[in-house]
């Protein structure tokens, strides 16, 4: 009981060490709409009525359980909840790896191993359907271990007639149930050629019945064969894969700096093979190239880095005996353990031991908040044109605009309702003033709301077109109107001298020149007001103070700034200069 009470403990502490963490995901909002939406409409929702690019195209594919299910926590907890279910999710994906075959490793190496696994995936662990996937894949690997190793024929039958049911439960949560139902056919077909001869026929027809099962499976919910369809569209799709990264390969030099403490497992599972061949042992082949097999398929896709990563534990911990560990081994363990979790502190996506440490609620400055309530407060209409980053969250947050629910150009449902042409264009006319052109002329939206993230900028060259007034800037995001559709907002609103792509440079340009300065001090403090919070606009007060000589204006705007933010590398950046000058 108490070995239990200690495995649980370890599970949720790295758990909550990779997966508890602020709300940045740019996905879960659409996927909140959208499980909303079909707890409140009849039928399946078959085609988009959430967006103006896709209005009216088929909408063969939706995760509808995970939707659901991640609605309905979030109308129980809020924000809260979608940092707090990646934390159970990998406590969840610890002890399923514990779990298994009868060679399970000792405590130690199953929490050192478990860690890299959690330490691989932190791209993943955040609120979105995948993680029912990984729940279900990690569960999977156990139930055909046993399935496969059964001595007795009902437990064997009892095993695979559980792996089709956790790839049937799949397809009801998440396309990566389809990764499922290949594992399980994979299993089943190494269990009739591994099998003695005189078995093979009986086992082979077992292998047929369960890639009917699979399939059968697999296309046994709404969603139909588009699971399998909207896989083959992003593995044929350029349009598609040219636009996103999680569909593309990984550098080889990035996939092992971020994520090569994902292969340790692997490497440690070849290793005891190894070892237990030279001494006549029995080695779990199959698992081990399933792990091979998965991080091959992660060099071309980078979504199956986590599915990678889950085998490559399964199989350090169960493919081959563990050999009595010695006081020097469990040492060395231990120390990898501990490696292992300072990385996980570390690398987690707010960590405790930086300066921008969060936990829990909505990552500060990553939602366009301010900038839709200036666009509501504005009546800017329904349709809009939109950064691709930001269409779920306008699906959620923009339900109740005035006059209907807000009409995104393009959101993260890429694949699912969106043309591929319709696509292509739509992400580059974010930064391709042709692209842009071309998009207005398809459907003209008189507003625009771009991204302002460093990295991750849209839109930039509407600062420079005249017939576009940016009246709304923050850090995350900034509203540009049309002029001449939104004259009377466009004269009351918008800036003239900041347009908001390089302020620092702005600000020291604007107070070095006499004759623009005093205008320039009054748009200085729009954007305060703007964004009273921005570290940007802060740095560019302090600039614009020490160019006009406003030595103590400058210097008060400097102490207030170092003392809330004096970690901050723009604002150590803004000292060195300042230490230059003087």
């Amino acid at each position: 009981m108490i070995r239990v009470a200690v495995a649980a403990l370890v599970a949720l502490g790295l758990g909550a060490l990779a997966g508890l963490r602020p709300v940045a995901g740019l996905d879960i909002w659409w996927h909140l709409r959208t499980g909303e939406r079909l707890l409140g409409s009849p039928g399946w929702l078959e085609v988009d009525t959430l967006s103006d690019g896709a209005a009216g195209q088929p909408w063969p594919y939706k995760d509808i359980g995970a939707d659901i299910l991640l609605y309905l926590a979030h109308s129980v907890g809020g924000d809260t909840v979608l940092s707090v279910v990646p934390a159970l999710v990998g406590a969840g994906l610890t002890l399923l790896l514990a779990r298994g075959s009868d060679r399970s490793a000792p405590p130690l190496a199953w929490a050192a191993v478990s860690a890299c696994a959690l330490a691989a995936m932190l791209h993943r662990l955040h609120a979105r359907p995948m993680l029912a996937s990984l729940l279900l894949f990690a569960a999977l690997l156990g139930v055909l271990a046993r399935a496969r190793h059964a001595t007795r024929e009902a437990e064997a039958r009892r095993g695979w007639a559980l792996a089709v049911g956790l790839v049937l439960l799949g397809g009801w949560l998440h396309r990566g149930a389809l990764l499922g139902a290949v594992l399980l056919v994979a299993a089943a077909a190494w269990s009739a050629l591994a099998a003695p001869a005189e078995q093979r026929p009986r086992r082979t027809v077992q292998a047929l019945l369960l890639v009917g099962l699979a399939a059968a499976a697999l296309v046994a919910n709404p969603n139909g064969l588009a699971t399998v369809a909207t896989a083959t569209t992003l593995l044929a799709g350029d349009a598609y894969r040219s636009h996103v990264s999680e569909w593309n390969a990984m550098p080889l030099d990035a996939l092992l700096r971020h994520h090569g403490v994902g292969l340790l497992p692997l490497l440690l599972a070849l290793g005891l093979a190894i070892r237990a061949r030279r001494r006549a042992e029995a080695v779990d082949v199959f698992a081990i190239m399933a792990a091979v097999a998965l991080w091959v398929a992660a060099l071309v896709s980078a979504r199956w880095i986590a599915y990678a990563a889950l085998a490559s534990a399964w199989a350090a911990l169960h493919a081959a005996p563990w050999p009595a560990l010695q006081r020097p081994g469990r040492a060395r363990l231990g120390a990898a353990f501990t490696l292992v979790v300072l990385l996980l502190a570390w690398e987690r996506p707010a960590s405790p031991l930086r300066p921008d440490a969060g936990w829990v609620g909505l990552w500060p400055d990553r939602f366009p908040v301010a900038a839709l309530d200036y666009a509501r407060r504005a009546k800017l209409p329904r349709r809009v044109e939109n950064a691709y980053d930001f269409g779920g969250y306008l699906l959620w947050a923009g339900a109740d605009w005035p006059g209907g629910p807000l009409l995104p150009s393009v959101d993260g449902r890429a694949d699912m309702v969106y043309a591929p042409d319709v696509f292509d264009r739509s992400l580059r006319a974010e930064h391709e003033p042709r692209a842009f052109a071309e998009q207005q002329r398809v459907a003209a939206r008189s507003w625009v709301l771009a991204r302002q993230e460093p990295g991750g900028r849209t839109h930039a060259f509407l600062a420079r077109d005249p017939a576009w007034a940016l009246v709304f800037w923050s850090d995350p995001a900034a509203v540009f109107v049309r002029v001449a559709d939104h004259p009377a907002l466009a004269g009351r609103d918008a800036l003239q001298l900041f347009r908001g792509v390089a302020l620092d440079a702005e600000a020291f340009a604007l107070g070095s020149d006499p004759t623009r300065r005093e205008a320039a001090g009054r748009e200085l403090a729009r954007l305060r007001a703007m964004a009273p919070e921005s570290v940007a606009v802060q740095v560019a007060e302090v600039v614009f103070f020490h160019a006009s000589g406003a030595k103590a204006a400058r210097d008060a705007a400097l102490e207030a700034l170092v003392r809330r933010h004096g970690e901050h590398p723009a604002v150590r950046a803004l000292l060195q200069r300042l230490s230059q000058a003087s």
